[in-house]
């Protein structure tokens, strides 16, 4: 398991569960050594993917009910073009970003945040 600490930040990030479903990629950090509108130690969290022809999902624990901001980072790595990947994000079974198409919003190759 890698673990990240990120250089603008200083949050520690942990590599997905060996358990997870999908395939686990780092095409990203092969082919494209430099991101746009990231910092140099922030890289590997965009370079590095997870995807599935199906659905899955993640389960965040959390200390405490509350407020909480779920910082998502994004990167197109592999399409170069519109349409190619675009998907739903659901957080407790409710849609919260609805048909994202990372390459439509930033193109290839460059870092992308939604906040929820």
């Amino acid at each position: 398991q890698r673990r990240v600490r990120g250089g603008v930040d200083g949050v520690v990030y942990g590599a997905d569960p060996s358990n997870m479903p999908g395939v686990a990629s780092d095409h990203g950090v092969h082919h494209l050594p430099l991101l746009a509108r990231v910092h140099p130690q922030d890289r590997i969290l965009y370079q590095t993917e997870r995807y599935n022809f199906d659905s899955f999902g993640y389960t965040i624990p959390v200390p405490r009910d509350g407020d909480y901001v779920l910082v998502l980072k994004f990167c197109e790595v592999y399409f170069h073009a519109s349409n190619q990947k675009v998907f739903d994000v659901k957080l407790n079974n409710q849609p919260v970003v609805v048909g994202l198409d990372i390459f439509s919003k930033v193109g290839h190759g460059t870092a992308h945040d939604e906040y929820v």
